[in-house]
C-alpha cells in the first residue's frame, strides 16, 4: 500500500457531502480556533459570561472560554474598556 506523503495529504477532500475543502494542519487549526474566539468577542463586545456573551456563542464554559482568549493574547480593546 502507497504511504502518502505529507504534502499530499493536503489535498482536497470531500466534506458537508458535496463541498470541497482541504486538510487542515494543526497550525491551520489553531489559528482557526484563536480568528473564532477573537470574532466572538467582537460580536459580543467582548462580553464573556451571560446572556448574549461569546462563551453563550461557542458553547464552551466561560471559565474555559477566559482561558483560551488569554492563551492566544486576545485583550479587549482600549476603547471597550471600563
Amino acid at each position: 500500500m502507497p504511504q502518502a506523503s505529507g504534502s499530499s495529504l493536503k489535498t482536497p477532500i470531500q466534506k458537508n457531502g458535496d463541498s470541497v475543502g482541504r486538510i487542515l494542519t494543526e497550525e491551520d487549526i489553531r489559528l482557526q480556533e484563536k480568528a473564532n474566539i477573537e470574532a466572538a468577542l467582537h460580536k459580543t463586545g467582548w462580553k464573556i459570561y451571560g446572556t448574549g456573551g461569546a462563551a453563550e456563542l461557542l458553547g464552551p464554559k466561560p471559565t474555559t472560554l477566559l482561558p483560551a482568549s488569554k492563551k492566544w493574547g486576545l485583550k479587549k480593546p482600549l476603547d471597550l474598556r471600563h
